[in-house]
């Protein structure tokens, strides 16, 4: 009687055992399906930066290029037949000339409003009129800024929370998007560094990207460096699906990666938009990607919201730019 109530025992143990390993098997199986998407998913990333105050085309005399109403009707058009689309900056927008303004700040973020930029990344151009100033933008356009390492020296805390933010699809796609600024930039003699500073990149982004990957399936990095100091944080921080740099007015126009990390960047002073297109499965695995540097050239109108805006603040347009031809 005593060796078959042991048996059964230790048969009881063993289902016990069984169905245990049955509920932790479906209870990861949960876990995965839930990263699964609902569908594929086309994504379309538009990507500027280093516009330096050239709100207006180049007026070049071969190929007259460039200007926010140009880059507006470019972007309204492209997010019009792409549903799922996101649009970022990475900064070193405004001119670090003294004859630049802030009523000319103003008016590059009113056309950013307008084309309902997703997140902007402050370069060091930006900081010409002080970090109240970019509070201020941060309160009243309705584009996230966002530099994860910057903080205020105070007390350590960050400057523009969050360190990062989540854009998520009808698919069930989730994407993060960060952004940085180069620890090592030097910031012209007259703007007041007392109120900030900037903490190191690499070790910040490290902290961001981990806790990112636990909420996303892919992870964006606008990255206000050097062409060469992104791709050696991206060596040092490999969770990135894709970095942005936009320092330098670093143009990339083939296909580059840094380990697994894709790397964009679009030169400066308006005259090209960055555009990728993307397709990911049901696993969230890209099985497709192809970028574009889309130039903005003569036979794009400028947008009727941008010469408003212009008119706004007692600025012309260029002849060039008045004598459009029709948009193709």
């Amino acid at each position: 009687m005593f060796i078959m109530a042991k048996r059964h025992r230790l048969i009881l143990l063993l289902i016990i055992l069984l169905v245990f390993s049955l509920v932790v098997s479906c209870s990861e199986e949960n876990k995965k399906e839930k990263h699964k998407l609902k569908s594929r998913t086309k994504l379309t990333i538009l990507f500027t930066s280093g516009l330096h105050g050239n709100i207006r085309s180049c007026g070049c005399a071969v190929q007259d290029m460039g200007g926010l109403g140009r880059m507006v009707t470019f972007v309204k058009r492209t997010r019009s037949k792409s549903p799922n689309s996101i649009f970022l900056d990475c900064g070193d927008d405004f001119s670090l000339d003294l004859s630049f303004t802030k009523d000319r700040a103003n008016l590059i973020m009113e056309c950013y409003e307008v084309m309902e930029l997703d997140v902007f990344t402050p370069g060091e151009a930006e900081f010409i009129f002080g970090l109240d100033y970019l509070n201020d933008v941060a309160d009243v356009f309705s584009f996230d800024v966002m530099v994860a390492n910057l903080v205020y020296t105070k007390d350590g805390k960050r400057v523009f929370e969050p360190a990062y933010i989540i854009k998520e699809f009808d698919s069930g796609l989730k994407v993060g998007i960060t952004g940085v600024l180069d620890d090592s930039i030097r910031f012209p003699d007259y703007i007041n560094r007392s109120k900030f500073r900037l903490d190191p990149a690499v070790e910040t982004l490290n902290s961001v990207a981990v806790r990112m990957k636990k909420e996303v399936d892919f992870l964006v990095v606008l990255s206000h460096m050097e062409l060469d100091n992104t791709r050696r944080f991206l060596e040092q921080v490999p969770l990135f699906d894709i970095a942005i740099t936009g320092h330098g007015n670093s143009k990339i126009d083939k296909v580059e990666k840094v380990g697994e990390t894709l790397l964009l960047g679009v030169g400066g002073k308006g005259k090209f938009v960055g555009k990728l297109e993307l397709e990911i499965s049901k696993k969230g695995e890209v099985e497709y990607a192809a970028v574009k540097l889309e130039p903005l050239k003569t036979e794009m109108p400028i947008d009727d919201e941008v010469k408003r805006i212009f008119h706004s603040h007692g600025v012309a347009l260029t002849d060039k730019e008045e004598g459009k031809k029709k948009y193709r």
